[in-house]
This record gives structure tokens, C-alpha cells and sequence, in this order.
């Protein structure tokens, strides 16, 4: 299988959204100063421990210490 050229994958991270591809899976977020929060699907969260910074495009699990990503993370986590 041939890798995916830099550029394209910057290029990818920089352009889908982090937010979205989480509202597709039907996480819903409250804001928090510059974050969103919202259930983790990584895991069965009773609490939201998501957070997503929509200026910066990453996310992050609050729960579990090293969990975070780009959306490309995100996808290949969750199969979509």
C-alpha cells in the first residue's frame, strides 16, 4: 500500500473537522471557554470527557491520559 504524500495528510487534517466528524457519531458539546465538550465514544463515559478545540482542529480524552488525535486519528479509531 502506497503512503499518503505529507502534504495531503496536513492538508486533510487542516481542512475536516474535528467537530464534525464527532456530530455525525452523535456526540453533543457544551461549550467551555475556547473547548467543546462532550461524551467520549472511545469509551462508556457517564461524564463528558472529550474535549475539542474547533480553532486548532484536535481533540483529546480528559479521561485517559495519551488519547488524542486529528481527525485522521479519529477515523482510523472508529472505523469512519
Amino acid at each position: 500500500m502506497a503512503l499518503v504524500p505529507a502534504e495531503e495528510v496536513a492538508r486533510i487534517e487542516r481542512e475536516v473537522s474535528v467537530e464534525r466528524l464527532a456530530e455525525a457519531r452523535g456526540v453533543k458539546f457544551t461549550r467551555h471557554g475556547a473547548d467543546l465538550l462532550g461524551l467520549c465514544p472511545f469509551h462508556d463515559d457517564k461524564e463528558p470527557s472529550l474535549v475539542i478545540t474547533p480553532k486548532r482542529n484536535p481533540w483529546r480524552s480528559s479521561r485517559r491520559r495519551g488519547t488524542r488525535g486529528t481527525a485522521l486519528v479519529r477515523a482510523r479509531r472508529t472505523g469512519r
